[in-house]
């Protein structure tokens, strides 16, 4: 998010009437990257989008497999996880790429890095909007339970898919051709944490005063249950806010700092650790909306236990279908040996009558040779 504006300065100094040799070494230090950073850069990366497809897959496979979890909270996590599985699946190669390019070939593919702009500027946009509409979300259910079902089954679920997928598109259209909207993305980043911190602490203020209010003298046992249950939801929301800060605010950070002109390379190694760091959170947030919440948690373990019988009933297939194919061998090449001793058999008895041998009196009178005798 961000790279296309200062490619496009450095295509334009790399265009002017500079000598030759200095516009090489511009380029040729432009499109090598050192070997360790990139090396560790590269796997992190790897690993990042394996582990983050499969967690976005099983998140698609278990909300359409489990009718209890189709629930409209969970369409919202379903949604964010095909957000989610743009990044881990196209954007997380395509930097793989771009920095396997620059430090093993030491060669820029502009034709990649042009993909990644337009594909993680869409899809981490998309992401984003999905974080804060999940908030929301959370802060209907708490604040107004009742009228919730019936504002979000009608139209609220809608609205909000319709708001997280049109605002990234609308967002990438903007970003990516006019690479001077780069107070576009900061803007975003901004309002959509200040959407969260305002979701969430209305949910933590909710839940306490729900407590507070529902306390009676004596009752210990219910006092204790909702004090679990304040310090499990406070729980999730630092997580939530503190994953979120760690992603994307060094993001931030360096734009910022190349607004004022303290950052004129977005090429370097700090700006790649901050990418991977930014493309981190879509393989992470599967584990942070959904681990914690009991249904998903019974259908991870459903999905693998049945993923596990249908391995183990592979396999003992294929024992039984090669133990059969063993015995079906062995019974075959029995029977050709049979067959081909018998063969081997009449051929000696009928050579060695031709040579005057009686070997089989019977055979021979039936055949009507002749045993001359030795």
């Amino acid at each position: 998010m961000g790279e296309n504006m200062i490619q496009g300065e450095n295509s334009t100094s790399l265009s002017s009437t500079s000598p030759l040799p200095s516009s090489t070494s511009v380029l040729s230090k432009k499109c090598t990257f050192p070997l360790d950073h990139g090396t560790a850069i590269v796997l992190l990366n790897i690993m990042f989008s394996v582990f983050g497809t499969f967690g976005n897959i099983i998140i698609i496979v278990v909300v359409y497999k489990t009718p209890k979890l189709r629930r409209i909270s969970n369409f919202l996590l379903l949604s964010l996880a095909v957000a989610d599985l743009f990044v881990t699946m196209i954007a997380q190669p395509l930097q793989v790429t771009t920095v396997a390019a620059k430090t093993f070939g030491h060669f820029c593919v502009p034709s990649v890095d042009y993909a990644y702009d337009v594909v993680a500027n869409f899809s981490c946009s998309c992401s984003l909007f999905h974080l804060a509409a999940i908030s929301v979300d959370r802060a209907l259910v708490v604040s107004n339970p009742h009228r919730y079902h019936s504002t979000m089954g009608k139209y609220g679920l809608k609205i909000m898919l319709c708001c997280c997928w049109g605002s990234a598109t609308l967002f990438v259209s903007l970003r990516v051709p006019f690479p001077e909207t780069l107070i576009l993305s900061v803007l975003v980043i901004f309002v959509s944490y200040f959407i969260i911190i305002v979701s969430y602490s209305i949910i933590l203020y909710q839940i306490t005063r729900e407590r507070v209010r529902g306390e009676m003298p004596g009752d210990s046992r219910a006092a204790s249950r909702d004090a679990r249950m304040e310090r499990r939801v406070a729980g999730t929301i630092a997580i939530v806010i503190l994953v979120f800060s760690i992603c994307w605010f060094p993001l931030v950070g360096i734009y910022v700092s190349m607004k004022n002109g303290l950052v004129r390379n977005l090429d370097g190694v700090l700006y790649m650790w901050i990418r991977t760091l930014l493309l981190f959170n879509s393989s992470m947030n599967f584990l942070i909306y959904s681990f914690r919440i009991d249904h998903f948690r019974s259908a991870y373990k459903k999905s693998f236990r049945q993923l596990a019988q249908k391995s183990r009933a592979l396999l003992s297939s294929s024992k039984t279908a090669s133990t059969s194919n063993t015995a079906t061998a062995t019974a075959t090449a029995s029977c050709s040996a049979k067959q081909i001793s018998t063969n081997e058999k009449r051929d000696t008895e009928e050579e060695l009558a031709y040579a005057g041998v009686c070997t089989n009196e019977k055979q021979d009178k039936k055949e009507g040779m002749v045993c001359t005798g030795v």
